[in-house]
């Protein structure tokens, strides 16, 4: 993977999802950084972040403190939970989770268009750019045209 790949922080201490998410982050374009706790996220979100994952699920993480600190610095961020676990979905939404999901969402196909919708920042792209200034995937109509 390339240094100028998209970075997204993973907070998961689960191998299983670790196994899992690494290689369709990859093949998505993005580079996978797996955080252990909270307090590794800080300095993981000064080097730069396009998203942070975030494993709802009790690992020993406190996931709801990883929401608070990676929404305070304006990353957006993806939870997700088991899919039948409703109160959580609704918790991690009342935190600030940018889109919460079910576990089973993340898969090849379905992770890389979460991750857009969640509007993931391009940290490719110069710190000075605006959106402006970029091509638009799709075309604008002119009103009246």
């Amino acid at each position: 993977m390339s240094d100028l790949s998209p970075t997204i922080l993973v907070l998961d201490r689960d191998l299983f999802f670790q196994a899992k998410i690494a290689p369709i982050l990859a093949r998505a374009g993005y580079q996978a950084r797996f955080v252990a706790n909270v307090a590794a996220l800080t300095p993981a979100l000064a080097s730069g972040a396009a998203a942070a994952l975030v494993n709802c699920a009790p690992h020993g993480v406190d996931w709801r403190e990883a929401i608070r600190v990676v929404r305070a610095s304006g990353v957006p961020v993806v939870a997700y939970a088991p899919h039948v676990d409703t109160a959580t979905h609704a918790e991690a939404r009342a935190l600030g989770a940018t889109v919460v999901i079910a576990n089973s969402k993340l898969t090849p196909t379905e992770l890389p268009v979460i991750l857009t919708r969640a509007r993931v920042r391009d940290t490719r792209l110069p710190q000075d750019a605006k959106e402006t200034d970029q091509p638009s995937a799709t075309p604008r109509r002119t009103p009246g045209a």
